[in-house]
């Protein structure tokens, strides 16, 4: 018998690039996605965390997410990607702790839009200097 638990997966770990942020996502629920995220092949890029976020299976999430600068087509990945948390049926409690500059009210609205749109969701906001 499986607990709930019980993870038959590992980490998912990608490094940043000029274009591309870290992404870690640990099997203890612990997901973090930082730095700019500009991929050529955005659905590429974010096929392997969708994948991934599909197979988890861990009641308590949190997810750091402090992107520095996205084009409108990783938004709409990104949207996408926390839209399959928001239905993972195992995943009970989800955090999302959404970083911004201080002086970027696009991204800031961009976490506000998302988490309309995502009810299971609690969103965090967090503003920073640069």
């Amino acid at each position: 018998m499986t607990d709930m638990n019980t993870i038959m997966q590992e980490d998912l770990i990608i490094s940043s690039s000029k274009l591309l942020p870290t992404v870690v996502f640990q099997t203890s629920g612990l997901l973090k996605i930082e730095g700019k995220l500009i991929p050529d092949h955005v659905a590429d890029f974010f096929r392997p965390m969708k994948e991934w976020l599909m197979n988890l299976i861990y009641k308590d999430v949190i997810f750091d997410i402090n992107i520095e600068y996205m084009s409108n087509n990783a938004s709409v990945q990104l949207l996408r990607l926390l839209k399959i948390l928001n239905e993972n049926i195992y995943i009970e409690n989800i955090t999302v702790n959404w970083f911004y500059e201080v002086e970027d009210e696009e991204h800031y609205e961009t976490g506000l839009i998302f988490k309309e749109e995502l009810k299971k969701i609690r969103f965090n906001f967090y503003s920073y200097v640069m």
